[in-house]
Parts: structure tokens; sequence; C-alpha cells
């Protein structure tokens, strides 16, 4: 529900609709009445082709569809709004929960049961969604946007960190970013030691231990990289490993 929340907060026009069994064996996607004015907004007709902009995707890609109206024989409905082509054939699977929106003419789309969205937190998953807007649509945003950041109240549950665990860690690592072939010389903070940062190699959302051998002691760069980057899931195997060989030499 968190996931779902932060994505439409990005957009004033989506429509969200779950992918039939029906819309993938025909090759017909029904649209819902927020999706047909979706497109409406997008200055669409029946008859036209465009471009979906499909968003989280580790490459920015765009799928070719169509908006039309057909009867669906047998069906005894009445005439309905679809999208086919390469959006249904290729890119969407039943069960698919499809998030479409607008903005000025342009189509986006998100599959919001994607199991990365799903593990990561609702701050990664908007910075994710944003990445992949237009470079226009970001300036414009940016230059309407106002000077004062607003102020916000928010309930929410988290984990609560033991922090011996985490210093235990950092003491562990005497200084030197546990993260192979590393290179960061630490900085000194202000407690006069080399500052580094407690991570779970495995999340605690994920059912992670908040236990030594679960903590490693990064650099900023590389506790970073375990959150951001494109290949934090092979960077998070190669910490896992390194960590445990220290686990067994201490």
């Amino acid at each position: 529900m968190m996931i779902k929340k932060t994505i439409t907060s990005i957009f004033t026009n989506f429509g969200i609709k779950v992918v039939s069994k029906t819309d993938k064996s025909k090759g017909a996607y029904v649209l819902n009445n927020e999706q047909v004015k979706v497109l409406e907004a997008a200055g669409k007709k029946p008859g036209d082709s465009f471009e979906v902009n499909i968003l989280g995707d580790k490459n920015n890609i765009f799928i070719k569809a169509t908006y039309y109206h057909s009867e669906r024989k047998g069906s005894g409905r009445s005439v309905e709004p679809r999208m086919g082509t390469e959006i249904i054939s290729r890119w969407l699977n039943r069960g698919d929960e499809l998030f479409i929106a607008n903005d000025g003419g342009e189509i986006f789309a998100i599959k919001l049961n994607d199991n990365s969205f799903l593990v990561s937190p609702p701050e990664v998953v908007k910075s994710r969604i944003i990445s992949g807007l237009p470079t226009e649509l970001i300036k414009r945003r940016a230059k309407s946007a106002p000077r004062k950041a607003r102020k916000t109240t928010q309930t929410s549950e988290s984990y609560v960190r033991n922090p011996y665990i985490i210093e235990a860690a950092k003491r562990r690592a005497g200084g030197i970013c546990e993260m192979p072939d590393c290179t960061y010389k630490a900085f000194i903070a202000e407690n006069g030691l080399p500052y580094l940062e407690g991570h779970h190699v495995k999340p605690l959302s994920e059912g992670g231990d908040d236990a030594t051998d679960n903590v490693a002691a990064l650099c900023p760069i590389c506790h970073r990289e375990q959150h951001f980057s494109k290949d934090k899931a092979d960077k998070r195997n190669i910490l896992r490993e390194e960590l445990d060989k220290i686990i067994k030499k201490s």
C-alpha cells in the first residue's frame, strides 16, 4: 500500500487495473474508466498509435501501444476501450497491476507488482521512478516547485537497530571498509574515529538478523551502492561472502 501511495503521488492523472487472463490471451487490454481518462487527458483518440514510457525498468524503454474501441465477440458486452500491440503482447502478463499515467501528451506505465518495488523503501522507489522521467518534464516541475520545502508529519513503522551491534561491526573493521577492493580512505569523525556506517547485508525488512554476522561496516560510498546501485544484488552477494570470511576469522 505504501509503494502504491508513493507512486501515485508523482502523477495527477492515473488509473490502475490488474491484467486479466482474457486481456492477455486476446492481446487486447481493456482499459478501465480512469485509464481512459488518462489517454484522453493526453490527447489520445481511438485509432491513435503512440509510445508508452515504461518507468522503473533498469533501462528506459518505450513500448508501442494503440488505443481503439472494439466489441469482444460473443461476450454480450458493449463496445470497450482497449489498448493493444506490444504493450500487451510483449510487456504485460496476466496478474500484472498496471499503472497508467500522463503528464501532458506523454503516457507512462509502471508494473506496481514489480518485486524490486515491493522490497525497496518508498524513497528509493520514488527516486527510481522520477529518474526515468524525461528531462524537459523534470525541468518544468523543478521550475514550478515552491522554493520553501513543506513540512509534514509522518507516522510509520521502523526497525530499532541495536547500537551495540553497529558499534561492534565498526570496531571489528578497524576503520577499513569491509567491502572487498574498496580503496576509500575514511575521514575522521567528530568522535576522533574513522567514519564508517553499519549496513545489514540482509535487510531487516527481509527477515535479516540484527546481529554482528549480518552487519558490515562500510564507507559511505559502498553503503550507498548496496542500496542504490543497479547491480546491488551482485554487490550484496559479494559482501555476504566477504563478511562470512571475516566472521570465521574473528
